[in-house]
């Protein structure tokens, strides 16, 4: 292994191409049997062409690796937004990286191994798996997870409190308005009567997210009613947001970024599925009470298409399948997931505001 990392190269400023000198180490006696050395190897792990639901999940097959694979000088690549909560994951690894996606060609070391999900030509993606398993899928080329790194990392993050119009110990819950598709929109009336009742309970509600996700990834917020409790929404980075979620009574919405990251908590999480399966979208924490609101399918076949539709000319999942075939079917998950008032919605608050966090 010691005369391979000689074809690994990084680019230098100054002297153009130089040789990688990786550090001895131990490799790990479990995998390659006890005593043996060698100069640790470079890699890359690119988080692209994905949200922050990916991001978080991809996460404990980083972990994995570095506690694995010691031999491993791993440079993790990924967007602005998601930059400050892989640096406060990984940033402490010796002899690992954590840069900006847009350094990849300065940064990353030529000849050295490069794994990425890879756009439009990936085998298998968010449309027929957990977000977690991919991302042993993607890095490591291994399935399932082992059981120890199944679960999302935890965050405890505590920085400076930037919001003097929320108290911290005051009774307050978040809403995840934000979306990345139409498909994926709470309806303005469900949203806001959710809000009421929240309000109703003696409880703030709160409004986190951001409309600029990545250069591929957008968010949009329909007109809700935002002046009816203390909106945050670009206001915090991803960090700051799991600060903020991490002290609510509870954190609510419809398949988003921040309910993943508010699985890297304890908060008590109201987690809506419509398009992608629970099985492909359920938080793996290891405490914290979940409740995932979803649709039967003896209510609706077609609950859960992302998941279970194939072999389909040119559809895209942001849509609805029933669009442009049967406009009178379009949306029917929402419909169905918010019918009676948001009764099931209201009865989960009601549930979440009862439990005992330890």
């Amino acid at each position: 292994m010691k005369a391979l990392c000689n074809i690994f190269k990084r680019k230098s400023k100054d002297e153009g191409l130089v040789l990688y000198k990786g550090a001895e180490v131990e490799l790990n006696p479990n995998v390659f049997g006890p005593g043996l050395r060698a100069e640790s190897k470079p890699a890359s792990f690119v988080f692209g062409s994905g949200g922050v639901g990916d991001y978080i999940n991809w996460c404990s097959s980083i972990k994995y690796i570095h506690e694995t694979y010691p031999h491993v000088d791993g440079q993790l690549f990924t967007s602005e937004l998601f930059l400050g909560v892989a640096r406060h994951l990984f940033g402490n690894y010796p002899r690992w990286r954590v840069e900006h996606l847009d350094t990849f060609p300065t940064n990353h070391v030529q000849g050295s191994i490069l794994a990425f999900p890879k756009p439009n030509s990936q085998l298998l993606n968010a449309c027929g798996a957990h977000l977690m398993d991919l991302g042993f899928a993607y890095f490591l080329c291994k399935s399932p997870p082992p059981p120890e790194h199944n679960y999302l990392l935890e965050i405890n993050y505590n920085g400076v409190w930037k919001w003097p119009e929320l108290d911290p110990k005051s009774s307050y819950a978040v809403f995840t308005p934000g979306s990345t598709t139409d498909v994926r929109e709470m309806p303005v009336q469900a949203f806001d009567e959710l809000v009421a009742f929240t309000k109703s309970k003696g409880i703030t509600p709160v409004f986190l997210g951001k409309r600029v996700l990545s250069k591929e990834y957008k968010a949009k917020f329909l007109n809700y009613d935002f002046s009816q409790g203390i909106d945050l929404r670009e206001r915090t980075d991803l960090l700051e947001a799991v600060q903020v979620m991490r002290g609510a009574r509870f954190v609510i919405g419809l398949d988003n970024g921040l309910l993943h990251m508010a699985g890297t908590t304890d908060v008590p999480i109201i987690f809506g599925h419509n398009i992608a399966s629970p099985e492909h979208r359920y938080l793996r924490r290891r405490k914290g009470l979940t409740l995932d609101m979803v649709v039967s399918e003896k209510d609706l076949a077609c609950i859960g298409c992302q998941s279970k539709m194939r072999f389909i000319d040119k559809h895209d999942f942001r849509f609805c399948f029933f669009k442009d075939r049967e406009p009178e079917k379009e949306k029917l998950c929402l419909v169905h997931l918010f019918e009676d008032g948001s009764r099931e919605w209201k009865l989960a608050i009601e549930k979440v505001l009862s439990f005992a966090r330890r």
